[in-house]
């Protein structure tokens, strides 16, 4: 097996830089908005609005969804959530979940 140099990846000039725009982006309570897609010809996922909700945010029961699993890699520190600044409450299909045709 042929040996090689490998650059020092722990000098100053190639850490990730984990300064406050970071974690900005990557931490923190991140709203979601899922969006179901009913094309011209009827074409749609198979899975219903509340089916899409439980798998991204486990509002039925689905212990294993997208929240549960951008929390836990992220050691709890971003936040997947169908809480959002505006009440559109009245255009969601389910939690989280808005259907629309295109």
């Amino acid at each position: 097996g042929g040996g090689g140099s490998y650059p020092d990846i722990d000098n100053h000039d190639n850490r990730r830089n984990l300064a406050d725009p970071y974690k900005r982006t990557y931490e923190g309570n991140k709203p979601i908005l899922v969006v179901r897609v009913t094309d011209s010809s009827g074409k749609v996922h198979e899975d219903d609005a509340n089916t899409m909700s439980d798998k991204i945010f486990g509002t039925d029961g689905d212990v294993a969804n997208a929240k549960s699993q951008f929390a836990a890699c992220s050691y709890g520190k971003l936040i997947v959530t169908n809480d959002y600044t505006e009440d559109i409450s009245q255009h969601l299909a389910a939690p989280g979940v808005i259907e629309i045709d295109i």
